[in-house]
């Protein structure tokens, strides 16, 4: 076992912000470039620092209710699942709670094959990355733990296109923890293009779960099974998780987007108004249906600047994060904005060298 550094999966997970969006255009696009407004949304996100030297406890840093400086405290941890931690302290073993909400950073060990796999998701190392995160899972015996490499497995999944293997280990995650805090990570589908999922996506449609109905529905909206997903996403759109709900209207949006003449900029104005009231960690999805909506609208000031929310605001959405990042830096490349979409699809190649995207730049 080694330490390691790797991010917090809270309720907002990674909000590092972008190195390269400096600049866009003005009022006057595509002609002028100006200096642009995510300098405000970039919001520096928490991340867990691990020991230079082994330790025989887990430490977790909490935050206090007031302005003193966060606590440490120490013990074992037994579980993290269902919004809380369980922590086992003192020779007593006496268990605490500490709510997701009140978790600064944890100090953990980690088997070697985990911190490796940790930085290679950090360079675009999604195949190597990969393999190092299904031996951690095997190496590691903490039920809480596992379930954080698995989150990164789906990640990963979804980022190189592995979207049948992506769905299966969400499902295990969320079968383990029903209020499972990488809800975010749940794989639907948000970009336009061929996914054949069939196979996978229609028996979803007549489970119980509703997580499973969800991804199920997202994966049929545009295939044979469209009504019956219509319908479900329907049902869904009033579900008692918040979720669950908000996830769904987000996707009937997709449906009604592939009809542009029943899409207006007032229509966008009331999509962009709903997201304010959706959790902020799901919120990645809903923002590329509306920027690549306003992509087919001709709407392309507007497309970008929706387009950069998400690697800025989303980055642990790594497929919609390259996928963003390719629009974006076309759209400009079509407005005559070289300079800047040459820095947008360097940073694409850089963060994700082995993604689709950044293989279409070669073409």
């Amino acid at each position: 076992m080694k330490f390691a550094r790797l991010p917090l999966y809270r309720t907002y997970m990674l909000k590092r912000p972008c190195s390269f969006f400096s600049r866009v255009t003005s009022k006057s696009f595509p002609r002028v470039p100006i200096a642009i407004f995510f300098c405000v949304l970039a919001i520096e996100s928490s991340s867990i620092t691990f020991a230079a030297t082994p330790q025989t406890t887990d430490i977790v840093i909490v935050r206090r209710s007031d302005s003193s400086p966060p606590l440490r405290r120490s013990g074992t941890i037994v579980d993290w699942k269902s919004g809380s931690l369980t922590l086992s302290t003192g020779t007593s073993q006496r268990e605490i709670e500490i709510e997701d909400d009140a978790i600064v950073d944890i100090e953990t060990a980690w088997p070697a094959v985990y911190t490796t796999a940790t930085e290679q998701i950090a360079s675009g190392d999604f195949a190597g990355a990969t393999t190092n995160l299904v031996a951690a899972i095997s190496a590691e015996r903490r039920p809480w733990a596992i379930r954080i490499i698995r989150a990164d497995l789906v990640r990963v999944y979804s980022a190189t296109g592995n979207h049948a293997a992506a769905i299966q280990q969400f499902l295990t995650l969320s079968d383990e923890d029903p209020q499972t805090r990488f809800f975010h990570l749940c794989p639907l589908q948000w970009i336009s293009g061929n996914h054949n999922l069939a196979d996978h996506a229609t028996p979803l449609l007549s489970s119980s779960d509703p997580v499973r109905r969800l991804i199920g529905a997202s994966w049929s909206l545009t295939g044979a099974s469209s009504e019956t997903a219509t319908q479900v996403l329907d049902q869904l759109s009033h579900d008692i998780e918040p979720q669950i709900k908000h996830l769904a209207i987000a996707q009937l949006w997709r449906l009604r987007a592939m009809n542009l003449k029943t899409v207006n900029a007032r229509l966008i104005s009331v999509w962009e108004t709903s997201i304010e009231s959706m959790p902020a960690e799901i919120r990645a999805g809903p923002w590329f249906v509306i920027a690549e909506t306003q992509l087919r609208m001709g709407e392309s000031q507007s497309a970008i600047i929706n387009f950069l929310r998400i690697p800025i605001l989303y980055p642990a959405s790594l497929d919609l994060s390259a996928a963003a990042l390719y629009q974006a830096g076309q759209l400009l490349k079509n407005a005559g904005s070289q300079t800047e979409s040459k820095t947008i699809w360097d940073e694409l190649k850089q963060k994700f060298p082995q993604s689709i995207w950044a293989e279409q730049i070669k073409k």
